[in-house]
Formats: C-alpha cells, structure tokens, sequence
C-alpha cells in the first residue's frame, strides 16, 4: 500500500539530481511547489474540521469540496468536536510538505553546484504565484484565490518557444 512506502532519501534524491539536465530540475521545482499548493488549500479546508469549529451537514453525503471555504458544505456551532482523523490528516500533509520543502533545497543546492543562479527558480509574481523561465519554456505555478472571492486553486502551464 502507498500508505506503506516510504519515500525516496534526501541523499537519494540530490544524487538522483546530478543526472538531470537544468530544465527538468526547473519542472521538477514547479511539481514541488504545486503539490505543496494543493496540500496548503487541503489543509486550509480540513482546518475548521480539526479544530472543532465546522461539523459536516447531515444531509451532505459526498466526500470531497471544491467551494471556497466560505461555501463548504459545513455549518459552524460551538458544540462542534474535533476531527481527529482530520487532525491527523493536517499532520501528515505537514510532513509531507516538510520533505517536499527540502527536495526544493536540494534542488536548489545542485543548481548552484553547476554554477548557475537561483533567480530564475525562486518566487516572482504576487498573489503567491511562482514565474520562471527554463530553456525558451515560460511556466507558471500556481495561484491562490482569484476574482469573486473564489478563493480556489488555479495552476497555469505555458509552455513556448519550443
């Protein structure tokens, strides 16, 4: 089971690394961030459920939402219990993130052991997007919110030039 493996090392992964060529360390960083995104706008949603501050409606009989948080199938009531499968859901995308977070800094380190700057991978844009651009490829990661208080996840690929 997936919930069984354990993922690949860090010293694993920066070996893995030197064998890449600079554009695909470029997506590999632009993965890293997008699923860090989707699992911060995971936990966001997960939050008032851990912490005892939104209950499921009873009527409500599917398993996943896409509605801001502000039209989750929720309602909020101060007799509301923690979730502690939710909890431990937060904990574990936590974690998740963590190690993500350190294959960026592995990244980052081989980039800057072949000479080459970060600029290029680091954050630009507002509105928490990431920009770069690799090898005649200009990408975009991901951005959060949007017009009308959607308050979703939007992850844009644009690839020219190729």
């Amino acid at each position: 089971m997936s919930s069984e493996a354990l993922p690949i090392s860090p010293t694993r992964f920066a070996a893995a690394l030197t064998d890449l060529p600079l554009s695909t360390l470029h997506l590999k960083v632009l993965e890293l961030r997008n699923s860090i995104a989707h699992l911060d706008y995971s936990n966001e949603q997960l939050r008032p459920f851990a912490e005892g501050t939104a209950t499921a409606t009873a009527t409500s009989t599917s398993t996943t939402t896409t509605a801001p948080p502000q039209q989750a199938p929720s309602s909020t009531t101060a007799t509301a219990e923690p979730d502690a499968d939710c909890a431990d859901a937060i904990r574990e995308n936590e974690g998740v993130i963590a190690r993500m977070q350190e294959r960026i800094a592995l990244v980052r380190a081989e980039v800057e052991r072949r000479g080459l700057g970060w600029a290029e991978f680091s954050e630009r844009g507002g509105a928490g997007g990431r920009e770069g651009e690799a090898g005649g490829c200009e990408w975009w990661g991901y951005r959060r919110g949007g017009g009308g208080g959607g308050g979703g996840l939007t992850v844009v690929v644009v690839w020219g030039g190729l």
